[in-house]
């Protein structure tokens, strides 16, 4: 096993100081500014370091192009791993699939850098919101007919009237696509006039009193409006867009045309190696609103029922009691995690990796780590640790990073040890105490 150093990127949205676990896991001093995500794999955005001696670091790729015996197929892993500390709203986003990746890679480079889907898991770590995914049509019917400002919105977009009042009806969930795309193409006077007289103290009274069922709808537009004041995402993410509440250990799965975006929480995100986000409200960043909305198109008509009933929850499988094993229907990665139980057996719990794939962990409560054989008393363990590079027993703190080689077993104890493991999918059966 080997430790990594790993990028923490600073993002606005990111929680501030000493709020953030990204900070607290990146192990350098904590500032009082943003830390959002903390980066382990192999992407050339933020490839992690290889601890090679204690004052020697090696990029990841190099290190694995070096060590066929980490990973035997290729120097880049199929996964980017990561954590998130979520302070305020991330941008409305989808992901393209690999034909469409692609695609955009070749004509606009500058915003699409990958030619490279990005399939994505995230398991949250605390409580979790987001928006996944489009409202139902009957709640999407009912903002309609209600709210007043939204439906200007959605006129002045270029919705045409009978579609219009096709929606406040009911109807075809195509319509929730046309709406998203008429409030992200209106202009930025008539969203901020209808915002204002939305959010006006009065209005926003009358409006769930008239309509109790409107009430959580309504504060989450406040909140939007407070961290991006008139922008059009306020309104498709407060009404056109299902909102999530994950409790710790629930976990989401991203795949390619689902409309999204994180509010608030820490969470640990898998994904195919790539970078490629489409956005199109809630960001200063530049946003493709066309291309959006042809995702958002696709991903309606891959749902013949109402898109809104699509699950897409992403539950584990527990082959053991320690073990929560995530595996969403991609080749890429899943997520592992191991924890250590209260009446943990001598040698700790165990777990074995991809047989040509190598894995990054990453500690979020302390815990030893021994590789290829059971841990030894604990007596033992801190005259036979080696923390040089290399070694096969190591001491964990929360935020530490380690790579895994391929087809090796590895044991974890400690009280209360929580281990989160990112891997290639498509582990063979697991073996365990």
């Amino acid at each position: 096993m080997f430790r990594l150093s790993c990028e923490a990127k600073q993002y606005a949205w990111g929680k501030v100081g000493q709020a953030s676990i990204v900070a607290k896991f990146s192990g350098g001093s904590i500032r009082e500014e943003p830390f959002a995500e903390l980066w382990m794999g192999t992407h050339p955005s933020g490839p992690s370091e290889v601890v090679v001696r204690s004052n020697e670091k090696v990029k990841l790729p190099e290190f694995l192009r070096a060590h066929p015996d980490f990973q035997a197929s290729s120097p880049e892993l199929p996964f980017l791993f990561k954590v998130l500390s979520i302070g305020m709203a991330l941008s409305i986003q989808s992901h393209p699939d690999l034909t469409r990746a692609r695609a955009l890679h070749s004509t606009d480079p500058k915003h699409y850098p990958d030619p490279n889907h990005k399939p994505e898991l995230c398991c949250a770590l605390s409580e979790l919101e987001c928006l996944c995914g489009l409202r139902s049509v009957a709640e999407v019917a009912t903002f309609v007919a209600q709210v007043d400002e939204l439906r200007d919105v959605l006129l002045a977009g270029g919705m045409p009237r009978p579609d219009i009042d096709a929606l406040r009806e009911g109807g075809d969930p195509m319509l929730v696509v046309r709406a998203i795309e008429a409030t992200l193409r209106c202009r930025p006077a008539t969203i901020k006039d209808a915002l204002e007289r939305l959010m006006a103290p009065a209005r926003l009274a009358a409006l769930a009193a008239r309509e109790p069922s409107m009430d959580a709808a309504l504060r989450l537009a406040g909140r939007l409006q407070g961290q991006f004041p008139f922008d059009c995402g306020v309104l498709v993410g407060a009404f056109l867009l299902r909102y999530h509440r994950l409790a710790p250990g629930e976990a989401l799965f991203l795949g390619p045309n689902v409309p999204h975006a994180y509010l608030a929480g820490d969470c640990v995100e898998i994904m195919a190696t790539s970078d490629n986000v489409v956005r199109a409200g809630l960001t200063p960043k530049f946003k493709d609103v066309a291309v959006l909305c042809e995702m958002l198109a696709e991903h309606v008509a891959a749902s013949p029922v109402d898109p809104a009933a699509r699950s897409f929850h992403c539950d584990p499988s527990c082959p053991a009691p320690h073990l929560s094993v995530y595996a969403p229907p991609v080749p890429e990665f899943q997520l592992v995690r191991l924890r250590v139980p209260a009446d943990c057996p001598q040698g700790g719990v165990s777990w074995c990796g991809h047989p040509t794939s190598a894995a990054i962990a990453i500690a979020t409560q302390p815990c030893w780590v021994s590789l290829g054989r059971p841990l030894p008393p604990a007596f033992e363990r801190i005259e036979r640790e080696n923390n040089a590079a290399g070694c096969d027993l190591l001491q964990l703190g929360a935020g530490s990073v380690v790579l895994l080689p391929a087809n090796r077993a590895i044991w974890v104890d400690g009280p209360n040890g929580d281990l989160w493991i990112g891997t290639a999918a498509a582990a063979p059966a697991l073996a365990h105490k």
